[in-house]
This record gives C-alpha cells, sequence and structure tokens, in this order.
C-alpha cells in the first residue's frame, strides 16, 4: 500500500487508497471504530488480484458518527492471511470534518485539514514530555490544509494540538 487518506464527501467520509503492486490479493475489508481499538466492518472491495502497477480504490462511509472516527484497511490474500494498515482518524463534529492529519505514520511531512469560519487558531506539534516542538498561527476560512515539515523529528509518539477559540481538540500522529 503507497498511502491511505480521508477526505470529507458531502456529508460522508471518503476513504482512498493506493497499492503499488499486488500479489494474490482477495479484498480489502474496511473497518470502522469509535475508540481505535474495537472495530467492526464498513464494507468490502474486491482487489484486483495480482498487478504490478499502482491500482486506486476508494469507500466511502456515508454516516459517520459525530465525533471521533477511526478508520483501517483489513488487507487480505487469496489464501486467507491478513494485514492491516495504519489507523487513520477524523473528527466529525454535526456532520462536517473539524480536524483531520494524514499519513499516519508519516515520515517527512504531516498534511492537516482544519474547519472554521473566519477565526484565529494555533496548531502546535507537542512530543511526549509534553515539550511544544513547533507551532503554527492559521485564520481557518473554510477548509483549511496546512503542512508540517517533520522530518527532523525523532521516530515516535506526537500530539497534534488544535487550539481556537475555548476549544482545544487533538489527535495522535506516528513519526517513522
Amino acid at each position: 500500500m503507497i498511502n491511505f487518506t480521508i477526505q470529507k464527501e458531502n456529508s460522508g467520509v471518503k476513504l482512498l487508497w493506493q497499492t503499488a503492486t499486488e500479489q494474490n490479493t482477495s479484498q480489502f475489508i474496511i473497518e470502522h471504530s469509535t475508540n481505535g481499538e474495537s472495530f467492526s466492518s464498513l464494507g468490502i472491495i474486491t482487489t484486483t488480484g495480482n498487478s504490478s502497477s499502482i491500482k486506486n480504490y476508494f469507500f466511502t462511509d456515508a454516516q459517520p458518527l459525530t465525533g471521533t472516527n477511526f478508520y483501517r484497511l483489513k488487507m487480505v490474500d487469496r489464501d486467507g492471511k491478513f494485514t492491516y494498515s495504519n489507523i487513520i482518524a477524523v473528527i466529525i463534529d454535526g456532520k462536517n470534518i473539524s480536524f483531520q492529519i494524514f499519513p499516519n505514520p508519516a515520515r517527512n511531512i504531516l498534511f492537516v485539514q482544519v474547519n472554521g469560519e473566519n477565526e484565529n487558531a494555533t496548531i502546535q506539534i507537542i512530543d511526549a514530555t509534553g515539550k511544544k516542538l513547533k507551532e503554527q498561527k492559521v485564520t481557518l476560512n473554510g477548509n483549511t490544509s496546512l503542512s508540517f515539515d517533520i522530518k527532523n523529528l525523532p521516530k515516535g509518539m506526537y500530539n497534534l494540538l488544535l487550539l481556537k477559540k475555548n476549544k482545544t481538540k487533538f489527535l495522535k500522529f506516528i513519526k517513522e
């Protein structure tokens, strides 16, 4: 798998992923969770089976829940063996995506999408000890996209904080 991302589409969440090659693959099972630990199946996408070229796939969750939605892919081979993708998360606030990051885990660049209507916000990267490593102030006007250069961060778990008005939201990400 090359990448696995989320996009807002109407009132749903569109999951997009690519494979570089496929060998004896059978299907992708799209799984959803509200706590990041207990997952249930949302749907199944059949693969091409064998391919040496890039293949694009997508699945739309037409009814994401309000709050944090976690997604992962269960990649199943024809012999029944399987592996899981990385887990990606998105916060649904009144059926609108308010804060999302991708890819997760990330190597060099972390992309951030934030919704807001003419409001100032601060986005921070915090390490496991609580130390602020990066900060960027932004004015949110609709759907705002940002990127953070994280290639110089050590491998590990980090928090990305969104501070706006009287609200603080955070998402965890892994630096590979």
